[in-house]
Protein backbone atom coordinates (compact mmCIF):
# COMPACT_ATOMS: atom_id res chain seq x y z
CA UNK A 1 0.00 0.00 0.00
CA UNK A 2 1.14 3.52 -0.73
CA UNK A 3 1.78 6.00 2.07
CA UNK A 4 -1.34 8.05 1.27
CA UNK A 5 -3.56 4.98 1.20
CA UNK A 6 -2.20 3.82 4.58
CA UNK A 7 -2.86 7.27 6.04
CA UNK A 8 -6.42 7.27 4.67
CA UNK A 9 -7.08 3.84 6.20
CA UNK A 10 -5.73 4.98 9.59
CA UNK A 11 -7.90 8.11 9.53
CA UNK A 12 -11.02 6.10 8.66
CA UNK A 13 -10.30 3.59 11.43
CA UNK A 14 -9.78 6.42 13.94
CA UNK A 15 -13.08 8.00 12.94
CA UNK A 16 -14.90 4.74 13.68
CA UNK A 17 -12.99 4.00 16.89
CA UNK A 18 -13.26 7.56 18.27
CA UNK A 19 -16.43 8.99 16.67
CA UNK A 20 -17.14 11.27 19.65
CA UNK A 21 -13.82 13.03 19.10
CA UNK A 22 -14.70 13.91 15.53
CA UNK A 23 -18.25 14.96 16.37
CA UNK A 24 -17.06 17.11 19.29
CA UNK A 25 -15.31 19.62 17.05
CA UNK A 26 -16.00 23.19 18.08
CA UNK A 27 -14.75 26.45 16.71
CA UNK A 28 -13.57 29.37 18.77
CA UNK A 29 -13.04 32.86 17.48
CA UNK A 30 -10.02 34.92 18.49
CA UNK A 31 -10.34 38.65 17.81
CA UNK A 32 -7.12 40.62 17.48
CA UNK A 33 -6.29 44.13 16.38
CA UNK A 34 -3.47 44.80 13.99
CA UNK A 35 -2.02 48.12 12.85
CA UNK A 36 -1.46 48.45 9.10
CA UNK A 37 -0.24 51.77 7.73
CA UNK A 38 -1.36 53.54 10.90
CA UNK A 39 -4.90 52.09 10.71
CA UNK A 40 -6.24 49.59 13.23
CA UNK A 41 -7.76 46.54 11.56
CA UNK A 42 -9.73 43.77 13.22
CA UNK A 43 -8.42 40.29 12.56
CA UNK A 44 -10.64 37.24 13.13
CA UNK A 45 -8.94 33.90 13.65
CA UNK A 46 -11.06 30.76 13.85
CA UNK A 47 -9.65 28.07 16.11
CA UNK A 48 -10.90 24.50 15.59
CA UNK A 49 -11.02 22.53 18.82
CA UNK A 50 -11.23 18.78 18.33
CA UNK A 51 -11.98 16.46 21.21
CA UNK A 52 -13.97 16.36 24.38
CA UNK A 53 -12.92 19.36 26.42
CA UNK A 54 -14.68 21.09 29.26
CA UNK A 55 -15.84 24.68 28.68
CA UNK A 56 -12.92 25.88 30.83
CA UNK A 57 -10.42 23.92 28.74
CA UNK A 58 -11.95 25.30 25.52
CA UNK A 59 -11.68 28.86 26.86
CA UNK A 60 -8.04 28.27 27.80
CA UNK A 61 -7.20 26.94 24.32
CA UNK A 62 -8.87 29.93 22.67
CA UNK A 63 -7.11 32.48 24.89
CA UNK A 64 -3.73 30.80 24.37
CA UNK A 65 -4.07 31.97 20.78
CA UNK A 66 -4.90 35.53 21.84
CA UNK A 67 -1.85 35.81 24.10
CA UNK A 68 0.72 34.85 21.48
CA UNK A 69 3.82 37.09 21.27
CA UNK A 70 2.97 38.34 17.75
CA UNK A 71 -0.23 40.03 18.96
CA UNK A 72 0.86 43.67 19.04
CA UNK A 73 -1.65 44.74 21.71
CA UNK A 74 -0.57 42.08 24.22
CA UNK A 75 2.54 43.26 26.11
CA UNK A 76 5.64 41.13 25.68
CA UNK A 77 6.04 38.44 28.31
CA UNK A 78 2.34 38.30 29.23
CA UNK A 79 1.39 34.75 30.16
CA UNK A 80 -2.07 33.26 30.31
CA UNK A 81 -2.24 31.65 33.75
CA UNK A 82 -5.77 30.22 33.67
CA UNK A 83 -9.33 30.66 32.52
CA UNK A 84 -12.46 29.72 34.41
CA UNK A 85 -16.12 29.96 33.54
CA UNK A 86 -18.41 30.36 36.55
CA UNK A 87 -22.11 30.64 35.67
CA UNK A 88 -22.00 32.96 32.65
CA UNK A 89 -18.80 34.84 33.56
CA UNK A 90 -15.39 34.06 32.08
CA UNK A 91 -12.43 34.88 34.31
CA UNK A 92 -9.18 35.33 32.39
CA UNK A 93 -6.16 35.22 34.70
CA UNK A 94 -2.91 36.63 33.28
CA UNK A 95 0.54 37.51 34.57
CA UNK A 96 1.45 41.02 35.72
CA UNK A 97 3.42 41.62 32.51
CA UNK A 98 0.10 42.63 30.98
CA UNK A 99 0.74 46.03 32.59
CA UNK A 100 3.94 46.60 30.56
CA UNK A 101 2.49 49.25 28.24
CA UNK A 102 1.45 52.87 28.34
CA UNK A 103 -1.49 54.87 27.08
CA UNK A 104 -5.27 54.67 27.13
CA UNK A 105 -5.37 53.91 23.39
CA UNK A 106 -3.32 50.77 23.92
CA UNK A 107 -5.30 49.80 27.02
CA UNK A 108 -8.68 50.07 25.31
CA UNK A 109 -7.60 47.89 22.40
CA UNK A 110 -6.12 45.30 24.76
CA UNK A 111 -9.35 45.16 26.79
CA UNK A 112 -11.56 45.03 23.69
CA UNK A 113 -9.62 42.02 22.35
CA UNK A 114 -10.10 40.16 25.63
CA UNK A 115 -13.82 40.97 25.90
CA UNK A 116 -14.68 40.32 22.25
CA UNK A 117 -12.84 36.99 22.27
CA UNK A 118 -14.42 35.94 25.58
CA UNK A 119 -17.96 36.81 24.48
CA UNK A 120 -17.54 34.52 21.44
CA UNK A 121 -17.33 31.48 23.74
CA UNK A 122 -20.59 29.56 24.13
CA UNK A 123 -22.26 30.27 27.47
CA UNK A 124 -20.18 33.38 28.26
CA UNK A 125 -22.06 36.65 28.77
CA UNK A 126 -19.52 38.52 30.93
CA UNK A 127 -15.72 38.75 31.02
CA UNK A 128 -13.49 39.61 33.98
CA UNK A 129 -9.72 40.08 33.79
CA UNK A 130 -7.64 38.91 36.73
CA UNK A 131 -3.99 39.88 37.08
CA UNK A 132 -2.05 37.29 39.07
CA UNK A 133 -5.36 36.00 40.43
CA UNK A 134 -6.76 39.35 41.59
CA UNK A 135 -9.12 41.94 40.17
CA UNK A 136 -6.84 44.87 39.47
CA UNK A 137 -6.84 48.22 37.69
CA UNK A 138 -4.85 48.47 34.49
CA UNK A 139 -2.24 51.22 34.03
CA UNK A 140 -4.66 53.89 32.85
CA UNK A 141 -7.23 53.09 35.55
CA UNK A 142 -9.51 50.75 33.61
CA UNK A 143 -11.11 47.80 35.34
CA UNK A 144 -12.28 44.82 33.33
CA UNK A 145 -14.95 43.39 35.62
CA UNK A 146 -17.96 41.50 34.28
CA UNK A 147 -17.82 43.37 30.98
CA UNK A 148 -20.75 42.54 28.70
CA UNK A 149 -19.94 44.70 25.66
CA UNK A 150 -16.71 45.69 24.05
CA UNK A 151 -18.11 48.84 22.44
CA UNK A 152 -18.33 50.62 25.79
CA UNK A 153 -14.60 50.01 26.28
CA UNK A 154 -13.76 51.92 23.12
CA UNK A 155 -15.50 55.20 24.11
Amino acid sequence: MSGRLKLAVVVIILIFIFPQKVKAAEAGLVIKFKTENGIIKTEYEEIKILGNFTPNERAYLIFCNLFLPENEFVPEGTRLLSTMIICDTLYVNVSSEIKNYGGIYYEKHLMAQIVRTGLEINGVDKVTLLIDGEISLLNEGSLLYKATKYEELMD
